[in-house]
C-alpha cells in the first residue's frame, strides 16, 4: 500500500509527515528531501513505535512506585498538619471556635458571634494552642471585652474529634498550661482572668452546630437541663413535653446572650448540686491541678501528724522523767 503525506520535520535519521488522513508517521529518512514537500512512502518505509509493554514496563513500575510513596507522604503530611484532632470553643464574650491537629496547632478559627466576627482571627492559623488562648484573650482586652476593676471569666471547652476512647491527657496537660499562663500574666498587669476550663463530647457539639452557639454554652445548658429533669421526675412527660420543647427553645435563645461571668455561676450551681445528690459526672474528672493540690495537702498532713507524734512522744519521756524518783546514796 502506496501513502501519501507532507514533511513536517526532517530529524537525523528520519523525518516526520502529515498524512491525507491526518496522521502523523515517522518514516525512514532519504536524501534531496525538504520540509514541505509531498512524498509518497509505503508500509516498509514507516518506522514502527517500539513495545511498550517489552521496554517501559521498568518505568512505569517506578512510576507507580513513587506515585504510591508520594501519595502515602501526602495522606501522613495532610493527617498531621491538616486533620482535626480536637475542637475548642473559647467564650470570653466574643466566642470563638478553634480546630487543632496532631501537633496541637490551630488549622482553623470560626467566630460564633457578632462580637468574634470582628477579631482578626485569621491571625491565629498554625500558633500553638496555648499562644492562641493567649493571644484571644489580649483580643478581647484590645477589643474591650475585658473589664479593669473586675474579675474576667474565660470558659474553654474541649472536644476530642479522634475516634477512639482513649482520654487526651496531653491536650489537658496544654489547657492546664494555657490556664496558668494567662492568670499570671493578666496578675502581672493589675487584672484578673480566671480561666475555666470544661470538656465536651461530639453529640453536645453537634446541637451546639444545630443552635449555631458555642459547644461550651451548650454544655451548661445540657447540665443544667438534666438538673431540672432530675428534680421533676415525678411530673407526666406527655402533658408537658410541648412546655418543655417551647422552654428549651426560649432558655438556648437567652443562653446565646448570656454573660460568660452567669454561665461560670451556672456551673458552679450544677457541681453543687451534684455534689449534693452524690453523683459524678463522667465529663467532669479532676484535672492534673486537682490532683497536684490533693497530693501538696496530704504531704502536708503527712508532715502535720509525724509533729503530732513527736510532741507526744517529747510529753511522755518528760512524764517518765517527772515520775522516777532519785536514788539514795
Amino acid at each position: 500500500m502506496i501513502y501519501r503525506g507532507s514533511i513536517i520535520e526532517i530529524c537525523h535519521d528520519s523525518i516526520i509527515v502529515i498524512t491525507e488522513d491526518c496522521t502523523f508517521e515517522k518514516i525512514k529518512k532519504s536524501a534531496g528531501l525538504k520540509e514541505g514537500m509531498e512524498v509518497y512512502f509505503e508500509e516498509g518505509d514507516i518506522i514502527k513505535k517500539p513495545s511498550f509493554v517489552n521496554k517501559n514496563i521498568p518505568a512505569v513500575a517506578a512510576a507507580i512506585f513513587v506515585f504510591i510513596v508520594a501519595s502515602l507522604y501526602t495522606v501522613g503530611f495532610w493527617n498531621r498538619n491538616y486533620r482535626a484532632v480536637a475542637l475548642l470553643s473559647i467564650d470570653i464574650n466574643p466566642s470563638v471556635e478553634i480546630e487543632v491537629n496532631k501537633s496541637y496547632h490551630v488549622i482553623k478559627a470560626t467566630p460564633l458571634n457578632e462580637d468574634a466576627s470582628k477579631l482578626p482571627l485569621k491571625n491565629l492559623k498554625n500558633y500553638s494552642l496555648v499562644e492562641a488562648l493567649e493571644e484571644l484573650v489580649e483580643m478581647a482586652g484590645a477589643g474591650g471585652y475585658l473589664k479593669e476593676r473586675e474579675t474576667n471569666y474565660v470558659l474553654v471547652t474541649s472536644v476530642e474529634l479522634k475516634d477512639h476512647k482513649k482520654e487526651d491527657k496531653v491536650l489537658e496537660e496544654i489547657l492546664i498550661e494555657g490556664k496558668k499562663k494567662i492568670e499570671t500574666l493578666y496578675i502581672e498587669k493589675g487584672q484578673k482572668i480566671e480561666v475555666v476550663t470544661m470538656e465536651s463530647d461530639k453529640e453536645t457539639l453537634s446541637k451546639a452546630k444545630e443552635e449555631h452557639i458555642s459547644v461550651g454554652k451548650m454544655e451548661v445548658y445540657e447540665k443544667t437541663k438534666e438538673n431540672y429533669r432530675n428534680k421533676d421526675k415525678n411530673k407526666d412527660e406527655d402533658e408537658d413535653r410541648e412546655k418543655d420543647e417551647d422552654k428549651d427553645k426560649k432558655e438556648i435563645k437567652e443562653l446565646k446572650d448570656k454573660k460568660v461571668k452567669e454561665i461560670i455561676k451556672e456551673i458552679e450551681k450544677n457541681k453543687d448540686q451534684k455534689v449534693n445528690n452524690g453523683k459524678v459526672d463522667k465529663k467532669e474528672k479532676p484535672t492534673k491541678e486537682d490532683k497536684e493540690d490533693s497530693k501538696d495537702k496530704e504531704k502536708n498532713s503527712n508532715k502535720e501528724n509525724k509533729y503530732k507524734e513527736k510532741d507526744k512522744e517529747k510529753d511522755k519521756n518528760k512524764n517518765k522523767n517527772k515520775d522516777k524518783k532519785p536514788k539514795k546514796p
